[in-house]
């Protein structure tokens, strides 16, 4: 993201961080502080188990910056190319496993330079840049309706690359090929669209579900049908712009700024709620204790849904006591507006 245009996008995210569906979610914890001084701008974040890998905004070098576990820079891997507006990271290759050196792991990351707050560039570029500085590919790519911005990627479960547009609107979902051509344009290829206003980035939860991220809350969606599951809600951040799904599921983001936390979400937070047992048709069930006010209620888990009342996060009492203040004012008004006019013909 330019700095022209951080001052507004951070006060949209204040807003939407102060809003109910953006709260904090007051049980994610701290895992490690970027503590490099050159890390301003975190935009992307892929979790390799005991590597972490980042990547700054706009504005910065073809760089990315290898982290340990304290969250402190062991390597930077520079590659060739000039980088634009880079705004996000996806996992390409095997990841490192706690029992093994990193070293001798394969993995590698997808660097997605997609960025175009204006909507000028004719085309944008991914790179997959291995870690351990074996040689590096990058691919051009094209949207199918000219220029858009566009600040996610992941690599969804039959191994193709998808870019999320970022709008206040919603998001394009857009794939590109099964096989990238280094040599000419990758056409990308409308397949759905998102519901996440203003999509920072997404990440592949499993291989039925895909997250995509916003400022104060995030979407689970349902792949292959990008049908929406639920809302979750994400830590308070002063500008969140990146996603990771890690070993086990484990889900972290982080924000823009300098030393700003990195965040790990609890599993059940993103878990699909587990099915409520029913008896079968015909069946007699056994009649158990009285449900408690616990048992009734949502689950907590459910990120927004167990504690606002409402799958995308919103307080839906509240949204309800407003909506019904705003029409007794307009109703008011009106009213009032119609006994004026009357009083005046009258004299």
């Amino acid at each position: 993201m330019r700095r022209a245009e951080a001052g507004a996008v951070a006060a949209v995210a204040l807003l939407l961080a102060a809003a109910p569906a953006g709260a904090a979610d007051e049980r994610a914890r701290e895992v490690f502080r970027l503590q490099d001084a050159r890390i301003t701008e975190s935009s992307g974040l892929v979790d390799l188990g005991p590597r972490t890998v980042t990547t700054n905004d706009s504005g910065d070098g073809a760089r990315l910056f290898v982290l340990d576990a304290q969250g402190r820079t062991t390597a930077v891997r520079e590659y060739a190319g000039e980088a634009v507006d880079v705004e996000a990271l996806a996992p390409a290759g095997k990841p490192a496993q706690p029992s093994e050196p990193s070293e001798a792991a394969d993995a590698a990351v997808w660097v997605g330079d997609i960025g175009d707050n204006q909507a000028v560039r004719s085309s944008v570029t991914v790179t997959r840049v291995p870690l351990d500085g074996g040689p590096v590919a990058a691919y051009e790519l094209t949207y199918p309706d000219g220029p858009a911005d566009a600040e996610s990627l992941l690599v969804d479960p039959g191994g193709r690359l998808v870019v999320v547009t970022k709008s206040f609107t919603g998001g394009e979902v857009l794939r590109a090929p099964a096989r990238l051509d280094p040599a000419a344009p990758n056409r990308l290829e409308r397949v759905a669209r998102v519901d996440e206003a203003l999509a920072t980035d997404a990440a592949l939860l499993s291989p039925t579900r895909v997250l995509v991220r916003g400022y104060g809350d995030a979407g689970i969606y349902a792949w292959p049908s990008w049908e929406p599951v639920r809302r979750v809600r994400l830590p308070a951040q002063p500008q969140g712009e990146a996603v990771s799904v890690g070993p086990g599921g484990r889900v972290r983001v982080s924000s823009e700024g300098v030393g700003t936390p990195v965040w790990q979400l609890p599993a059940t937070a993103t878990a699909d709620p587990v099915p409520t047992a029913s008896p079968t048709a015909g069946a007699s069930a056994t009649p158990g204790p009285a449900p408690t006010a616990a048992d009734r209620a949502p689950a907590a888990e459910d990120g927004a849904a167990g504690r606002d009342g409402g799958a995308g996060g919103v307080d839906r009492a509240a949204l309800g006591t407003g909506l019904l203040l705003g029409g007794v004012g307009l109703a008011a008004v009106a009213w009032l507006s119609r006994r004026s006019r009357r009083s005046r013909r009258g004299s």
